[in-house]
């Protein structure tokens, strides 16, 4: 009679290797919170979990594996956090999702994966994002979220000289402060499209220099 799982801040995901049909068919789980730290929710983790109607995916994720979710009819809405960029094949299968929003704004194959859900409502995500594009071509309400202010490369909704140090940040050591890069702070899909203040020509250093002599008057 499994209703309710919350992992404490003191749990370790280091050893996690595996989380394949983990809660399969546990028919009577409603709500869950990934734990940071966790990259993948692998095939069929929550498949067959009719009653679960809350999960909370944690920034960390970075793919979601085959029938993930498939026949979670109680699933209603859910956010997909800015890292994910891999699926496996029909992830929503059986699913009727009334709100799904999309932090990615660069998110791939997005019709592969949500066309197999029985049905989306709305779908919420940046402006002149993937998901706008999806949701427009396939009549779906679309709803714009905030974070897309123009020179809010650090997305902390407001632009200043941090915005500009973190754009020559990620172009100097991309390994570190890039799109995939391996500090906390790294700049992020949403932060690349904001950053390009300039020329329209994507995230430079003219874009970092724009910012600094806006801050500077």
């Amino acid at each position: 009679n499994l209703t309710s799982i919350k992992f404490g801040k003191k749990f370790k995901t280091d050893n996690v290797k595996d989380m394949s049909e983990m809660f399969y068919n546990c028919s009577s789980l409603e709500e869950i919170a990934v734990p940071e730290g966790v990259t993948a929710v692998c095939p069929q983790t929550f498949s067959g979990c009719i009653n679960l109607s809350e999960v909370i995916l944690p920034a960390s994720l970075k793919n979601i594996g085959s029938q993930a979710f498939m026949n979670c009819s109680s699933l209603r809405s859910l956010v997909l956090p800015e890292n994910l960029s891999s699926f496996g094949q029909t992830p929503f299968l059986m699913c009727r999702i009334e709100q799904l929003t999309i932090k990615n704004p660069m998110l791939q194959d997005i019709g592969s994966v949500l066309l197999s859900a029985d049905s989306i409502g709305m779908i919420c995500g940046f402006r002149n994002s993937s998901a706008q594009s999806f949701a427009q071509e396939n009549g779906i309400l679309f709803a714009a979220i905030a974070n897309d202010i123009k020179g809010d490369a650090n997305c902390d909704e407001t632009v200043n000289m941090a915005d500009a140090v973190m754009i020559m940040q990620a172009l100097a050591n991309p390994a570190k402060y890039g799109l995939n890069g391996y500090a906390d702070d790294h700049i992020t899909a949403q932060g690349i499209i904001n950053a390009d203040v300039s020329d329209n020509d994507g995230m430079t250093n003219n874009d970092a220099l724009t910012i600094s002599k806006f801050m500077l008057g």
